[in-house]
């Protein structure tokens, strides 16, 4: 292998050489990890590879395997399931290509289903296939007969893939409702379907993942029923349990792991950026846009291609706007990948990525998956995303073969952030998640049944994979008694008219779409969608809607005809809308007395609606002026668990000066010294500078919390009082937060409930209130499912309330931080308090548990 430096590898080391002699940018890297190359672990092709597999390898330049893709093909010999674990660009996609393309090679009759989770993954890799098959049938005509399978596949074309198709590439989403409801029509192909691909199955979490495995049991049912058995490769990105996750997916406890990553990997370079200080009396910090933007310009200018994460749509637009204005791009060289483009403009973004025109994408995490997009050498992150299973992925985007790369995440104000650069060893010495499913969870298994049923009849005795038997019985006998099923003498027969795939989202989500037009000569041209429930904040009438950097301004929203109007618009401000969220109780289903608490479970309705939005300035996201708007109401009805906080435990809490949720009482002179305050600032935010007057009412903030103070004369202290905006005045928060008790206890409960229920965090939502409108106005934490009706979450919790407190108890108690972290109550503000002492407080009086003097930590 050649030692000399190539010119990437050579601006990549010139500029992090730069980046340490800033003294402008250096001082903000609060932490810096770089990790040695790695070289290649190399393997011979297998002996029994056939030789046009090996010819079109060694077409593409490759003479070896890497030792994960030599693995799996010794698995996927041996007729084992695998799952197989390695980096980003690290070939996993050979690891079942390959193995496949020489089975269908060697008989015409084997087919191979290959499912994806996104439709442009599954897009990205039929390309590859397409260009194998094509070089493959130049010798062997019609041998391999790749084809896609999904909800823009014309229905013209449907009829000529079932019957031809012998390596389809689809996703789980189609496979539930397109193909196995109609699997008489694709007889042909199970009779020969021997080999399954499940992509990315980290993505399979939670409720999503636990719908997906059971599609995964009618699969291999269907597929029995003509006579085949199934052999699995999946693929993951880096998370804890790969193999427990694996095996509960596909229902083999015998699948086999290969994460031995035989790729090479170049120098990585991975910053944590912290933004300066921009006000030290407010400790208010720049944005980590900004910083990002700073970043990623130094990378543009030194020819280094880049991809900047961010993790909101708007954030994407916003920030390739301000990237195109201060490059002035004219050749296409910055472009936004994510949800809302149309297809064809995400596969252009792709090749351009590829052939080197695009410098720098500003995606979501719509580009975390292994979508290929070519050689990237570096990624910035704009906050931490989440999970560190994310930010590796979003990381892993950048660095391709030996060559080095660097990674910077730029903290946001979020007190997460912050606690993570202040604490690197947190991040770094942490595994990455697990991966949590249940596919036995009593609605989600009974909806599937009823879908098994319509497909095949059910035999008396039949097992459904690893399920229990006397479960599955007693489920076929509730549908016998609701009049959906009929008992024969020796089957179980589906005899409702219903559909009842059409009735079960596996992902939960909104389907019906709006498409946003412009006017092109006269004539509407649709430049992209999005989904209905997005709509309502993102294209409400009046609002900017950003694409491709480019600003258009709402003219109308028609919820009918499903279109949102768009004309170009040049106006130096973009609009942020005003969210109300309600909760209200309909229903107490049960109710207990446990110790200290009263814990209820219940339906609730979710009330979340648009009522205005603000005009906000480019530049300085100054507030122009706030309007008002009435959006329909999105309502989510389902249930949920919540308990409140008797009010002789609130007095105990407040006579130790341990209850933070009273409203603070500012003292009667408060309102003449808000008045003064703001006259001593000639009525400017002191921080952005806008005036007071029209929409904009000056804030007076407290520079050190009201709360650390022993009493208001203090705290009240003009030195210590400041005018400040709506919008400078929420950022100055960010800074200061003091966590309070209630909301520690909710951080913790909301954190360990996915460890009981064996479900993802973006299954549940969590609040707190010290008046809770669920809760008859008393001080409550409450849990609610994010499903429509909810799949029994909440009635576990209600069962598992005492086992679930005591462990969130002894979660923070054993927690070795001073003031809350992110593994227990949660960071506050980088100069706030966290609430420790009051979360475990509160939790010890709620059960009943010994002290062991947790508060003298």
């Amino acid at each position: 292998m050649a030692t000399t430096e190539n010119p990437t590898q050579a601006k990549v080391s010139q500029l992090l050489a730069q980046w340490q002699s800033d003294r402008t940018l250096y001082p903000n890297i609060v932490y810096w990890k770089q990790s040695d190359p790695v070289a290649a672990e190399l393997c011979p092709f297998p002996e029994e590879m056939d030789n046009l597999l090996a010819q079109g390898l060694r077409n593409r330049g490759i003479r070896n395997l890497y030792s994960h893709q030599r693995e799996s093909w010794n698995a996927v010999h041996e007729g084992q399931d695998l799952v197989v674990v390695s980096g980003t660009a690290s070939g996993k996609s050979y690891c079942y290509l390959l193995p496949i393309l020489h089975r269908l090679v060697h008989s015409s009759e084997e087919k191979a289903l290959l499912m994806f989770p996104t439709k442009a993954l599954s897009a990205d890799q039929f390309d590859e296939a397409r260009e194998w098959g094509a070089f493959i049938n130049r010798s062997v005509p019609g041998q391999i007969r790749p084809a896609m399978y999904d909800g823009d596949t014309p229905s013209s074309q449907r009829p000529a893939i079932r019957a031809n198709a012998n390596l389809l590439f689809t996703n789980p989403d189609m496979l539930h409702l397109g193909i196995l409801p109609h699997h008489t029509q694709w007889e042909d192909f199970f009779r020969g379907l021997s080999i399954v691909v499940i992509d990315e199955v980290h993505v399979y979490r939670g409720v999503f993942g636990s719908h997906v495995a059971n599609v995964i049991r009618r699969l291999r049912r269907v597929a029995r029923f003509y006579g085949r058995e199934l052999q699995f490769i999946l693929t993951s990105a880096t998370v804890a349990n790969p193999l427990q996750h694996g095996s509960r997916l596909i229902d083999n406890p015998s699948i086999r792991l290969v994460d031995r990553d035989g790729a090479p990997r170049g120098e990585r370079n991975f910053l944590f950026y912290n933004p300066p200080v921009i006000n030290e009396d407010l400790g208010v910090r720049a944005s980590a846009s900004g910083e990002a933007m700073r970043i990623t310009s130094d990378l543009f200018r030194n020819r280094i291609q880049t991809i900047l994460f961010s993790r909101t749509r708007r954030g994407v637009e916003i920030i390739l706007r301000h990237l195109k204005d201060r490059h002035g791009d004219t050749l296409g060289e910055f472009r936004a990948y994510r949800s809302g483009y149309l297809p064809e403009d995400r596969r252009d973004t792709e090749r351009n990525l590829r052939n080197g025109t695009t410098r720098v994408v500003v995606a979501t995490s719509a580009l975390e998956l292994g979508i290929d997009i070519g050689g990237l050498d570096a990624a910035v992150l704009v906050g931490y995303p989440g999970t560190i299973s994310a930010t590796l992925q979003q990381s892993g985007r950048a660095g391709r073969g030996m060559e080095p790369s660097c990674a910077v995440m730029v903290a946001s104000a979020n007190p997460l952030d912050q606690y993570l650069v202040q604490h690197p060893d947190y991040f770094f010495g942490r595994n990455p998640e697990n991966v949590l499913i249940d596919p036995d969870n009593l609605l989600i298994l009974l909806n599937h049944i009823k879908c098994a049923m319509f497909e095949l009849p059910f035999r008396k005795g039949e097992q459904m994979g690893s399920l229990n038997q006397s479960l599955l019985s007693a489920l076929l006998d509730l549908l016998v008694q609701s009049g959906m099923v009929h008992e024969g003498v020796d089957q179980y027969f589906w005899m409702d008219a219903d559909y009842p795939a059409s009735h079960i989202s596996l992902r939960s989500s909104a389907e019906s779409t709006i498409l946003l037009q412009t006017q092109n000569e006269g004539k509407p041209v649709t430049i992209g969608e999005v989904d209905e429930l997005s709509s309502y904040w993102m294209t409400h009438p009046d609002a900017v809607y950003l694409h491709g950097g480019e600003s258009y301004l709402v003219e109308n929203l028609d919820f009918e005809k499903k279109v949102a109007t768009l004309t170009p618009f040049w106006g130096d401000y973009y609009t942020d809308p005003v969210k109300d969220i309600k909760i209200e109780r309909i229903s107490v289903l049960r109710e207990k007395e446990a110790g200290q608490v009263k814990i209820s479970q219940g339906e609730i309705m979710v009330h979340t609606q648009v009522v205005g939005f603000r005009r906000m300035r480019w530049e300085t996201r100054e507030i122009i002026d706030t309007h008002d708007l009435l959006m329909p109401v999105n309502t989510l009805r389902t249930t949920a668990y919540w308990f409140q906080i008797p009010t002789d435990v609130i007095d105990v809490l407040r006579s130790d000066a341990l209850w933070r949720n009273d409203p603070n009482q500012y003292g009667p002179a408060w309102n003449a010294i808000r008045t003064l305050v703001k006259r001593r600032d000639q009525f400017r935010c002191q921080l952005c500078g806008v005036p007071e007057g029209g929409e904009i009412s000056l804030h007076v903030h407290h520079k050190i919390p009201f709360r650390a103070f022993s009493n208001a004369m203090e705290a009240n202290r003009l030195d210590n009082l400041v005018s400040l905006c709506p919008a400078c005045h929420q950022e100055a928060e960010k800074n200061v937060k003091i966590r309070s008790g209630l909301a520690g206890v909710q951080y913790a409960i909301h954190h360990l409930s996915p460890l009981t229920l064996m479900c993802d965090m973006a299954d549940l939502e969590a609040a707190h209130d010290a008046k809770a409108s669920w809760a008859a106005q008393n001080a409550s934490v409450i849990l609610y499912e994010l499903i429509p009706a909810g799949i029994g979450y909440a009635e576990k919790l209600f069962d598992t309330h005492d086992e679930l407190l005591n462990d969130a108890y002894d979660l923070v108690s054993q927690c070795p931080c001073k003031e809350g972290c992110p593994s227990c109550v949660g960071p506050a503000g980088e100069n706030g308090l966290g609430g420790k002492a009051e979360s475990l407080a509160l939790m010890r009086l709620l059960s009943n548990v010994d002290g062991r003097n947790d508060l003298e930590r």
